[in-house]
Parts: structure tokens; sequence; C-alpha cells
């Protein structure tokens, strides 16, 4: 099976899919009958369930194998069916815990408002875990309630003919027989009530349980911290076919876990494992980190990829997996972890670090790809995570006192098969925030690739090194930036670092010169140096950053001021601009008209001077009769020449009638301006209006008012 894992971040669902089908399929006899319990008819399904790899185990062990009998009621009545029993093939398949069937039956069924209340009278569930009658303990819901969960769970074709009987054949069945709950054949204690079995199961194997965890994290650990392929992650395992139902057997409890829908615990996984552990003691060292897919991940992956810290934690402290097992590429469950954002959103990262992936660190793939490499290719894809895990496993290595190893060796020295460092990769992809890391981190800027390109050659780099776009403030800098220095400082002084991964020797096989006390008093006194140091030097550029934002907060304010002003005179401008231009349209507009009016009067005499005289009745005058009549106020009888001059009489008709409105208007005009009757009635009113005083009593009002304006004058 191939993982999903180029398409994007791996989801839960992804990989639960990914494992479905490695379980073995069981094997099961049943049989119906019918049974009175409690003074009520039920249909009873007898069920017997075996897994393939018991027949493996029975050939070794025939007497330790125990398969009682699951029973499954379903009552006549309504056809209820008790669920709590239903279950209990799950429970004996491995798939489930008590309880994880306990906890799924009180979130699934009594808190769920699917199943509460009830319609048209039908009840959805009865709650008889505490009956008097061990039979009938459980839950008991409806028949399509019943046939839903079954399919859901894939245990239908368990229970199939108990589904498919008809009630009304009840009377049809063979008789149960009643039996003893004392019998071994009798009704599984997991059916009937799981607390029961729970506790008396867990008596005797938790403590071991628990010692058996810590002693195996312990030993796993150990045996992990130095890989015998490094730098390159251990190949996948190689299986033998003489392994192929142990395998088998371990993949179906593989996936038994990861399809869980209840949280595993250290716990409840080695009790599903010690099973196969107990019987296969000898060959279990030869398939641990078995691959689970073609790709070669182990369960460790898929564990790391899903941020899952009680599934890593529990594969590594059982010593069912390894972190330093690589896939056929050679990649790290480290690498499964960063590639994707569960272990981000989840804020779990630095805990799977710490505690179980660390040694990751110091491992390549096959194509000498480190850590950082990976962070770096997909810096711009997902800059968000590549920050927080880098972050994480930059400040675990300084807490760690592993900076030194992982300047010298991870940082410089490790080369892709293309030759390309991990600054390269940053700087391609343009991670200008990594870039400045690696730099900080002393990342040779120089070496080049096998096309000769060096990291230098990228203008990232050199602004970086310049410090020309450099990041202030930024945690992880100074951390870096502090941890070089104290490393620097031990080296004066003669003082290794110490890598818990990775423990140094003296290479003449003698203790160091100096005692503990005085490398730890060294150890403090640089220390206390270098925090002083920094301490003024911290209140130096503080005080300094003061003054350059006071400064900079006047001058705002007087760039503020000017800013305004020339925002308040450009509108001015803007305003006047097109007030002009407006003007320049209307003159345009005014000497187009001109040169039209030109165009169709070419006689009219139009002159351009303003001061020039305009005679309104030129166009009108007959010139040869009107200079005769300037001569003498008499003519005689007009010659032909002066009558063809003349217009048609209807012309001159209308000219006439035009004057003689004209004389008629001028007349009325004039006797209004000689009459001050109306002039002098609008007069009385306004005088009126402001005295008070009536429109009849003004005339006499006229003469003292006349007197007291003189007087006032």
């Amino acid at each position: 099976m191939d993982s999903p894992q180029h398409i994007g971040d791996m989801t839960t669902s992804s990989i639960q899919n990914q494992l479905r089908g490695t379980h073995l399929s069981a094997t099961c006899s049943t049989s119906i009958s019918s049974a009175v319990y409690a003074g009520q008819k039920f249909i009873q399904l007898n069920l017997k369930v075996g897994e393939n790899d018991a027949k493996t185990d029975a050939k070794n062990d025939a007497k330790d194998t125990i398969n009682p009998t699951i029973v499954i009621l379903r009552r006549v009545q309504d056809s209820f069916v008790n669920v709590s029993q239903l279950f209990a093939i799950l429970v004996r398949l491995g798939h489930s815990t008590p309880d994880q069937v306990s906890s799924f039956l009180a979130n699934e069924i009594l808190s769920s408002s699917h199943y509460a209340g009830s319609i048209d009278g039908s009840v959805f569930y009865n709650d008889f875990r505490t009956h008097e009658n061990p039979m009938l303990q459980g839950l008991w819901v409806s028949y399509d309630r019943a046939v839903a969960l079954a399919l859901r769970f894939d245990i239908y074709e368990f229970a199939k003919k108990l589904f498919l009987i008809d009630v009304h054949d009840y009377d049809r069945l063979p008789k149960q027989e009643k039996r003893s709950l004392a019998d071994g054949d009798g009704v599984d204690v997991a059916a009937g009530s799981p607390k029961k079995r729970k506790a008396s199961d867990a008596k005797p194997t938790s403590e071991n349980s628990t010692n058996n965890s810590k002693n195996s994290a312990a030993g796993s650990v150990a045996a992990i911290s130095i890989s015998t392929n490094y730098p390159f992650a251990e190949p996948p395992l190689s299986l033998d076919d003489k392994n192929d139902d142990l395998v088998s057997s371990i993949k179906a409890k593989y996936g038994e876990v990861f399809n869980s829908d209840v949280a595993a615990t250290t716990e409840s996984i080695h009790n599903i494992f010690e099973p196969i552990m107990s019987r296969h003691q000898s060959h279990l060292l030869s398939v641990t980190d078995i691959p689970l897919d073609s790709n070669g991940k182990t369960a460790l992956h898929f564990a790391a990829t899903l941020a899952a810290t009680n599934l890593v934690g529990a594969f590594v402290g059982l010593g069912l997996t390894s972190p330093i097992r690589g896939t056929s590429d050679g990649e790290t469950p480290l690498v499964s972890a960063i590639t994707v954002t569960n272990a981000m959103e989840k804020g779990n990262f630095s805990t799977l670090l710490k505690n179980w992936l660390y040694p990751c660190l110091w491992l390549v793939d096959n194509q000498r790809r480190s850590v950082l490499h990976h962070l770096a290719s997909q810096a711009s894809a997902k800059p968000d995570s590549t920050r927080a895990y880098t972050n994480q496993i930059i400040d675990y290595i300084v807490q760690t006192g592993g900076l030194r190893r992982f300047c010298e060796d991870i940082v410089p020295g490790q080369e892709d098969t293309h030759g390309n460092t991990s600054l390269h990769i940053a700087a391609e992809t343009e991670a200008r925030w990594l870039v400045q890391v690696l730099v900080e981190l002393r990342a040779d800027v120089n070496v080049a690739n096998k096309q000769g390109i060096k990291p230098i050659d990228f203008d990232i780099v050199k602004d970086v090194v310049r410090g020309s776009s450099v990041e202030k403030g930024d945690y992880l800098i100074e951390l870096i930036r502090s941890g070089l220095e104290v490393m620097d400082k031990n080296r004066e002084l003669g003082i290794h670092d110490t890598d818990p991964q990775k423990p140094s020797q003296p290479a003449n096989g003698h203790p160091p010169s100096q005692t503990p006390e005085s490398a730890s008093g060294k150890i403090f006194n640089s220390i206390q140096e270098l925090l002083a140091s920094t301490s003024q030097e911290y209140e130096a550029v503080i005080e300094s950053k003061k003054q350059s934002v006071n400064e900079l907060n006047k001058a705002l304010r007087d760039s503020t001021i000017v800013t305004a002003n020339n925002r308040f005179i450009s509108r001015k401008v803007a305003d006047n601009l097109a007030y002009l231009d407006n003007l320049k349209l209307q003159l345009n507009n005014i000497n187009e008209k001109i040169t039209t009016t030109k165009q169709e009067v070419p006689d009219a005499n139009i002159s351009d001077d303003d001061d020039a005289d305009f005679d309104a009745d030129e166009p009108f005058r007959i010139r040869s009769l009107y200079d005769k009549l300037g001569e003498t106020d008499e003519i005689d009888e007009p010659s032909p020449e002066i009558i063809g001059e003349l217009p048609s009489a209807a012309v001159l008709q209308a000219r006439i009638k035009a004057y003689e409105d004209i004389n008629s208007t001028m007349e009325t005009e004039l006797k209004a301006l000689t009459d001050y009757s109306q002039l002098t009635a609008k007069f009385k009113k306004v005088v009126s209006h402001c005295t008070g005083v009536p429109i009849d009593e003004v005339d006499e009002l006229l003469d003292g008012l006349l007197d007291t304006v003189e007087a006032q004058q």
C-alpha cells in the first residue's frame, strides 16, 4: 500500500485506511435456538469465534486455548437486541477492549440524543446492565439500530443468522438447554459483565505489564541511541518467509491499535501484543520494525505522522519499533513528523523529539539529506510549521549541549547527492528566516555543489551575510548566538561539550586533567560574565532605541504638518487648474461660434473690435431712398429703379407691423413712467406695513414723517 504523503498532510483517517485490511480474518460457528429468561421469550445466537493465528498457537499449546461461546439474545416481543453481547465479538477478536466497549456504549447510546426519548411510543434502548439475571445484563437497542451498529463495526456476518430469522418462527426453533454459569462452555464473561472480566483479568497482570513497559522502554532507548548504519538510518527490515504467520499476527494487532476509536495507552497496547510477545519471544527481535506498506514505513512512522504521543511512546517503549529505522528512501520517523503539520497543531512536537525521536537528528536518508534539508525544502510551502519545528529542534540541541556537534557535523558537513547543503535549498526556496538561522549556525556560504553553485551566489544569502535583511530580536537567533558564545568560551577554557546522544571520550583514554569542581566553576564564571556583558549591552541598546524612537516621533510630527500643508495647497492648485480649464473651454466655444457666424454671414461686416459702432437698422434700409430722404423731406414720384429695390409688399407690411408694436410698447412704458399713481399706491402699502398706520391715513402721516427725516439729517 502506497503512502498518501505526497498528496499532502496525512490525517488520522488516511492512516487508518492504509492499515485497514492488514488484520487476519476470523472464523466462527453459530447456532440458533429459542430460550426463556425471566419469563420472557428470546431468540438466542450461540457463537464461537476464533482467529486464524489461533490454529498456529493451538499447535504450540493446545491446552491453554480456551474459546468460550458468546451468547447474543434478541427479544421476541419487540426484536430488541442485546448490543453489549453483540460487541463481545469485538472483544473476542481482540479489536476492542472491554473498557473501550463500555466507553463506546456510554458515549454513543446512553449520552446520545439519537437514542434518547421515544417516537410514537417506541423507546430506543433499555438499560439492563444491572439486571438480576446475568443473561439479560447489558444495553438493549431496537432491531434497526442493532443492525446498523453491526454493519458499522463489520460484525454483521457473525450475527447474520440472528438478524435474518423471523421472530414468528420462535416456536419452530430448537429449545436452548439451561446451563450453569460455572460451566466452562457457558456464557462469555465479557458478554455478561465486562467490568467483572476486566477486574479478574487485570489483577495478576497489571503490575507485570507496567514493569515490562518500563524495562522495555529503557532497553529500547539504550539500543537505539547509536545507529550501526551511521550516518544513515537503518534500512527497512527484510522478512523471512518462515515468520509470515507471526508478521501477519503483528500487523493484525497494529491494525487493531490504529483503528481503535479509544485513545490507546502503553498498558492497553502491551495487553494487545502480550499474547504474541509471550509466545514468540525468541523470534520477536527478528520482526521488530516490520514494514506496514510498500515504502517500508513502520508503525512508528505512522504514529509520528499522526503526532500521537501515546502510540509513539508505547511502540518505542515496548520495543516494537525503533526511531532509527528508515523507509525505503531512508527517511526516519522524525522526517515523517516534520513533513506534516499535525505535531505543530497538537503542540507536542517537543515531547516527541525529547523523549523518542532525538536520535533521528544525526541521521540522513539515502540521498544524504538531513533533517535540515527536509525543513528547507518545505520552508516556502509550509513556513509556519517549518519555523515551529526548527525553533524546537534548535532549542532542544542547545539545552542538551549538542550545539557544537550540530554545527560541526550537520549544518556545514551534510551535502545531499547533488552536493547541496541545507543552505543551498533554503536559498533556492527563498526562506529568508531559515537562511539567517543557518548562517547564524555558521553554515559554509562558500561550499559549491556539483554544478559549482555556492550559497553566497544567491542574493538572499548576500543580504543576510551583510546584515541588511536580518530579523531583529528573534528568540531563536538570540538563543543561537548565546549558545555559540558559551561554546566558544568553553573551548577557550578547555571544557568539552557533552552530548547525551554521543558521549565524548578522551583520545588517550585518560580522563580530563581538570576536576569536575573546577570545570563547573569555570562554567559558572563564564556564564556570569556572559550575563553581565549581555545585560549591559542590552541596556545600552534599549537606551539608544529610545532616543531613536523619540527622534523619529519628532520627525514624524514635523512631516505630518508639512504633509497636511502640502495637501491643502495641492487641493487649491487643483481647483484653480480646473477653473482655468473651464474658462479655456468657454473661450474656445466662443471663438468657434464667432468663426461659424462669420462663415454663415460673410457680408455682415462683423468686427472683432469691441468699440466698433453697430447699426441694427442697416440691414433693413433701402439705401437709395434713405439717402434722398436724408437730403430732403419730400421726394418725387419714385423711379422704377427705386421701386425695384423695394422688398415685397408682405415684407414691408411685416416691418410696418413690427415698428407699430415697438412704438406701442414704448408708449405704454412711457405712460407708466409718467403716471405715478401705481407707484404711489405701492409706496403707501410699504409705509402702512412699516408704521402700522391704516393706508387711508398715510397721506396725513407723510408730512410729519418727512419733517422727522429731514431733522435727523
